[in-house]
């Protein structure tokens, strides 16, 4: 999922599929296009708030300081 953005409320993302009966857990896992420049000595992270069968939301948390984006994250469900 690509959305530049600093700290604070992250995404809320939508399953393509949701699982008919739960969701076990989230993982995710954060990307930058320019890690030499930016994030060099920043700890930049995002974190999983909630989970549903249908979605999960996010927030942003940068340890350094909240001057720097992220340019998104990768992710994966389990469930059934």
């Amino acid at each position: 999922m690509a959305a530049s953005r600093g700290e604070g409320t992250g995404p809320n993302v939508i399953f393509p599929i949701a699982f008919p009966n739960n969701c076990l857990g989230v993982s995710v896992v954060d990307w930058n296009r320019n890690a030499a420049a930016q994030w060099i000595w920043i700890d930049c992270f995002v974190q999983v708030v909630s989970v549903s069968p249908t979605q999960f939301a996010t927030i942003v948390q940068n340890a350094g300081s909240n001057q720097y984006n992220w340019d998104g994250f990768f992710w994966i469900a389990v469930g059934y």
